[in-house]
């Protein structure tokens, strides 16, 4: 894209997001990956935002800080997943100097602060024993993951290479593939998530929530989110597993 924009003489990208690990992917940057990425936006004069929301939540993975290797990239951080604070509202920021005053302004606008409630309560997370705790979610979450990946390998309509790496957080992103949908009469994930939720209950979620909607990538892929425990993990698939079969009829009668 960089090179593209040179070649046509159109305006150079001014900023870059990236997610590591990554919803709904659940895929993650190495070390190295994310320092080459943060040379390249300093080069380039591009402004790196690192979204690393889901920090701490990993399998094996080595992770990394943006701040390691860049001095002017953005970190985004959050008490909502690894420390299990979703609905408090409350994360952080790390900025360059040069952005500090026109981040307090845009702030002062917005939201003033976060409830002191909420910051209080964040207090607690450093704490050893609550850092016990946490670690506890993360096993349960790999544990779960297992879970997951080992009943997606019973589909065998679905090779592995569809399935992202789920290197972090806690969800696994499927691609169906060209086999298992019918995009012309409407047979695409979105209507595969809203049978299974209507026949099972169970509730997947369609990637036209996260695709580019100019193409149809999103209504062949769905994210499953494991966060909720390894026995309604376990009961969900197995739904799932039920549910596959009726899915693969209709679409080929669809065809």
């Amino acid at each position: 894209e960089i090179q593209r924009r040179k070649e046509d003489g159109q305006p150079s990208l001014k900023g870059l997001i990236l997610s590591s690990p990554s919803n709904p992917t659940g895929a993650m940057l190495s070390p190295d990956e994310l320092k080459e990425l943060c040379t390249l936006c300093e080069e380039e004069g591009i402004r790196f935002l690192s979204d690393e929301i889901y920090h701490g939540i990993s399998y094996g993975k080595e992770e990394a800080t943006a701040l390691s290797f860049s001095s002017t990239a953005i970190v985004i951080n959050s008490f909502s997943k690894y420390y299990s604070m979703s609905g408090w509202r409350l994360g952080w920021m790390i900025l360059p100097s040069d952005l500090v005053d026109s981040i307090n302004v845009l702030q002062q606008n917005m939201f003033i602060n976060a409830p002191t409630i909420s910051q209080t309560a964040a207090m607690q997370c450093w704490e050893d024993e609550t850092i016990e705790e946490l670690e506890r979610h993360v096993a349960k979450y790999r544990a779960s993951r297992e879970i997951v990946l080992k009943e997606m390998e019973a589909v065998k309509e679905i090779p592995g290479k569809n399935i992202a790496p789920a290197d972090g957080g806690f969800y696994v992103y499927v691609d169906l593939g060209d086999d298992n949908v019918c995009m012309e009469e409407g047979m695409g994930s979105t209507e595969m998530c809203q049978r299974l939720l209507e026949t099972e209950g169970v509730a997947f979620t369609p990637g036209t929530d996260f695709e580019d909607p100019a193409n149809n990538l999103g209504d062949r892929r769905f994210r499953i989110s494991y966060a909720g425990g390894t026995t309604k993990v376990k009961n969900a698939m197995e739904k799932f597993l039920q549910f596959w079969p009726t899915w693969v009829n209709l679409v080929k009668k669809a065809k």
